[in-house]
């Protein structure tokens, strides 16, 4: 009986660990635009896109070329992009 119950539980609890995998191409952007307008998935908190709180895609550090998004602050509190 202990058996069944460990294996019903860990079955259970291997369930409702599902995680879900999100990936992004940002190689059909041109470098310098903004993700906020140019994507239906990326937004800023504010909602404001397309400013100081959006991203912008680069040509810096691509994993693969030619373009990336690239997240760098001068500020001690970090950003100021603030994309979700």
């Amino acid at each position: 009986m202990k058996k069944i119950t460990f294996l019903l539980s860990s079955l259970l609890v291997m369930s409702a660990a599902n995680a879900q995998i999100f990936s992004d191409n940002f190689d059909a952007l041109n470098a310098g635009d903004y993700i906020g307008p140019s994507s239906t998935y990326w937004t800023t908190w504010s909602g404001t896109e397309g400013g100081a709180e959006d991203a912008q895609a680069t040509t810096a550090q691509a994993s693969s070329a030619p373009h990336s998004v690239y997240f760098s602050s001068t500020s001690a509190n970090g950003g100021p992009q603030d994309v979700l």
